[in-house]
């Protein structure tokens, strides 16, 4: 007899408001669900706040569309409720954002934060904030420009992925499904340039 396992979410705005992600443990999607409403949006200004970190802030933007992706539900970013993805978000002035599908970014409304870009001078890692569209970087003093490969640079590079490689650092990490064949791509070429330059 098959058994059906749960999946845990855990909350990306983990910290803020004093939320502990379910004691560390994450939720499931109907407490998620709840937690969001009840804990980080239940007043205007908790909205407003948490709206201007998620702007500015490219890894929460992540974390966030990936949670509410999980969970199955989609965030209106004029009004910042939840919604699922079969439902539009009517607001009280008559406007209507008609629900994205699936596929898309599960935060509505809102454009993808700046990335920001790892230089790495004199050993000393320095984080700059960057457009998306910015493909050169400085590496160990010299100034190098990253190859697009037609791959949409959202989450990694190859210049990022040969410095972890190249740290021996062990990294466990869940590859969501719609970036899978981008990250192979960039990791098949990391590797032959890796293995061109030994």
């Amino acid at each position: 007899m098959a058994s059906l396992v749960a999946t845990r979410i855990s909350c990306p705005l983990q910290g803020f408001d004093g939320c502990r992600s379910g004691n560390g443990k994450g939720f499931t999607k109907k407490y998620f669900i709840d937690h969001l409403g009840t804990r980080h949006f239940k007043t205007d200004v908790l909205k407003a706040s948490h709206k201007a970190r998620v702007v500015s802030d490219f890894s929460l933007f992540s974390a966030f569309d990936q949670a509410l992706h999980q969970a199955g539900i989609w965030l209106c970013g004029k009004c910042f409720c939840t919604h699922t993805f079969s439902k539009n978000c009517k607001h009280a002035d008559g406007d209507v954002v008609l629900a994205p599908s699936f596929d898309e970014v599960a935060i509505y409304g809102i454009p993808v934060p700046p990335r920001p870009v790892l230089n790495v001078v004199d050993g000393v890692v320095v984080e700059s904030a960057s457009t998306l569209a910015t493909d050169e970087t400085v590496v160990e003093g010299s100034a190098s420009v990253l190859p697009l490969l037609g791959v949409e640079p959202t989450c990694f590079d190859i210049e990022l992925l040969s410095r972890v490689f190249s740290k021996k650092l062990h990294t466990v990490k869940c590859i969501p499904p719609r970036l899978r064949l981008g990250f192979a791509k960039i990791f098949r070429s990391a590797l032959d340039k890796s293995s061109t330059t030994f």
